[in-house]
């Protein structure tokens, strides 16, 4: 359980790098790794298997509620 955090949180930050987008992350309120997950769809140049690893890895893990 813990592992599959740590994946997921890993995904997320880097996500949230590529995206670098200050004002996008600070409107994220709910669902914050499927928006993620869709900005970070839009950035030219990011590889199509990237994408497919960021898909399975949201799939395979928890969402976080705290």
């Amino acid at each position: 359980m813990v592992l599959s955090i740590a994946i997921r949180l890993a995904a997320e930050k880097y996500m949230v790098d590529k995206i670098n987008d200050p004002s996008f992350l600070a409107s994220i309120t709910s669902n914050q790794t499927q928006r993620l997950l869709t900005k970070f769809r839009k950035i030219p140049g990011i590889n199509v298997t990237t994408i497919d690893i960021m898909q399975r890895v949201i799939i395979m893990t928890p969402e976080i509620f705290i």
